[in-house]
């Protein structure tokens, strides 16, 4: 059985990063918050969220998803998130605080 192509490695790759990303807001928001918290969320950009895979790749790789613990590292990682993602994180923050 031969390998998948690069452009299809690339393409799940891109679908695991997004589904974790997706995963830690809903995460941080919680399940019954979420509705109540959606239009105060801002709604990612295509470069944030291409950001956020990046950097979860390069920073939170091992953490397990759920309960929140993909915010939590990105998070602990204030510092040193790309400047997209950063903002991102930020504000997932502070609408979690609003709540």
């Amino acid at each position: 059985m031969s390998s998948p192509r690069p452009s299809s490695r690339l393409a799940l790759s891109a679908s695991v990063g997004l589904a974790l990303v997706a995963a830690a807001y809903i995460s941080l928001l919680g399940v019954g918050a979420a509705a109540a918290q959606q239009s105060q969320m801002p709604k990612p950009t295509a470069e944030q969220r291409s950001a956020c895979i990046a950097d979860f790749q390069r920073l939170c790789a091992g953490v397990q998803r759920g309960d929140g613990r993909v915010m939590q590292c990105l998070q602990s990682h204030a510092e040193e998130l790309s400047a997209p993602c950063g903002e991102l994180v930020s504000a997932a923050a502070a609408a979690q605080a609003a709540s």
